[in-house]
């Protein structure tokens, strides 16, 4: 085969599965590369569910705690179908007998919140805030779209080290080593935009469901003061600078919701918090998983 029809073919197999695979986003509307079904974001959630579970010292050991987190989940979830086209999954929010900081989403509805992320907030509207980001998370297809990304690009690596090989071409070998180390750069960018779309669409949610949007901020304050200042560049991380994410979540208050920024009649749940969340957490033994 000559080098031009060598070329030709690399472009054809290159652009096929992007192609092929895009598709409309029901919560934002746009278009986006996604090679998996909402039923295999389903399949995936539900197999990997108990995994994760299981690595972070299993549910905490509080029934208040759990259900009270479910309940303020719900509304979320009821936010969420508000959107022109729902994103119908089985939604389970999971509370993590960890003393790791965090929260996080897999696919196909299922919510995870540490009990050390629980034990630095202090309001339901924080809650309703990273929850409603989570949320955000499943509802923008977050994890269908990385997926399809790193299916992608491991398809064009893998092809053009082929034909470098079989043709013996070191400009096509160099094209596979950049493939890779600029697919990992194109991941960790995506991973950026997927976390200030899900902070915009946490922000909808929350707001929808009668919260104050301040909650979110919080939140971020919160992690801020977690970092200690030893934040790496924003370029090489998988999350925005926590100030960039403040400043653009207060700009969309403003821009979308001027009415909200006083937070009157808003719902804030301080003593409920306190109730459910606090209290309850004083009254359990040390969390079973530790970083």
């Amino acid at each position: 085969m000559s080098r031009k029809w060598s070329w030709l073919w690399i472009v054809v197999l290159a652009v096929s599965p992007w192609l092929a695979g895009c598709g409309t986003v029901p919560a934002t509307g746009r278009s986006q590369f996604i090679m998996i079904s909402r039923d295999q974001e389903v399949r995936l959630g539900a197999e990997a569910r108990d995994e994760f579970v299981a690595g972070y010292g299993g549910e905490i050991q509080s029934a208040q705690i759990r259900n009270y987190v479910r309940d303020v989940g719900a509304k979320i979830v009821e936010a969420t179908r508000l959107d022109p086209e729902p994103w119908d999954v089985p939604w389970e929010f999971i509370v993590l007998d960890s003393a790791t900081v965090n929260a996080f989403a897999i696919p196909g509805g299922k919510v995870f919140i540490t009990r050390g992320m629980l034990s630095r907030m202090n309001s339901e509207a924080q809650l309703a805030g990273i929850l409603g980001h989570e949320a955000g998370h499943v509802t923008g297809r977050h994890s269908a779209r990385i997926i399809s990304n790193q299916y992608a690009i491991a398809g064009v690596v893998t092809m053009i080290g082929v034909f470098g090989e079989l043709q013996d071409s070191d400009v096509l070998r160099g094209i596979g080593v950049g493939a890779q180390v600029g697919g990992t750069v194109f991941a960790l960018s995506f991973s950026r935009s997927h976390e200030l779309e899900a902070d915009q669409l946490g922000l909808r949610y929350m707001t929808r469901a009668g919260y104050d949007p301040e909650g979110l901020i919080e939140v971020f304050e919160i992690l801020k003061s977690l970092q200690g200042g030893a934040a790496g560049p924003e370029w090489l991380s998988t999350h925005p600078t926590t100030d960039r994410r403040i400043a653009e979540t207060r700009a969309l208050i403003q821009e979308q919701h001027p009415e909200l920024i006083n937070g009157q009649g808003l719902i804030v749940g301080r003593d409920r918090f306190q109730q459910n969340v606090l209290a309850p957490l004083r009254a359990l033994p040390p969390p079973r998983h530790r970083p």
